[in-house]
């Protein structure tokens, strides 16, 4: 857990840095348009995904929102959601007073299943102390444009050689939002 001054302030320029270079590559930000939820019907089909909802559209606006993105699809696509995803992530950092990190040992396949069971176990204890948590993990994403960020972060917070898996933000929501979509856990099993 972050919470000092200097931790807040330099954790926040590597997500803003990183958000800049994920929305200037386009191959990497067609990743995040295929899995944009638009709509009820996208939601419920796919249930996993970014939605409206959760970028904090919430009300009437919600529902304008997502009839709009039905309709007229390049409303969020190209630069119009680089611009939409930059800003999003630069007014998640200026809300943000504490973030915390999960760093393995390593990044074999087992780490990252322990992480994301640890990652798990910090929503839930969150969720029961009233607090919400966000990933801002673009940072620790492995691809050639994002390198410099990623190796400057694990130089910084990992500097013993372990792989930081996760990066939130955590603190008290100042409006409620609903649950994210999430899939039948059989459904994973059946993936392959």
């Amino acid at each position: 857990m972050y919470q000092d001054e200097d931790n807040v302030q330099k954790l926040g320029e590597y997500a803003i840095r990183a958000a800049k270079i994920e929305a200037s590559v386009r191959r990497v930000m067609k990743e995040t348009e295929l899995i944009f939820r638009a709509n009820e019907r996208e939601k419920n089909e796919y249930r996993y995904g970014f939605s409206v909802e959760g970028q904090g559209t919430q009300g009437l606006m919600r529902h304008l929102m997502q009839g709009m993105v039905t309709l007229f699809p390049s409303l969020n696509v190209g630069q119009a959601a680089a611009d939409t995803f930059v800003k999003s992530t630069q007014t998640s950092v200026d809300h943000t007073s504490v973030y915390a990190m999960i760093v393995a040992s390593e990044n074999t396949r087992s780490a990252q299943v322990l992480s994301g069971m640890a990652y798990s176990r910090l929503i839930l204890e969150a969720h029961r102390l009233g607090l919400a948590v966000q990933p801002l993990s673009q940072a620790l994403e492995e691809y050639p444009e994002i390198k410099a960020e990623y190796d400057g972060i694990h130089r910084d917070y990992a500097p013993g050689g372990g792989s930081i898996q996760m990066l939130v933000r955590v603190g008290r929501p100042t409006q409620e939002a609903p649950l994210s979509m999430r899939r039948d856990v059989m459904n994973l099993m059946m993936d392959k």
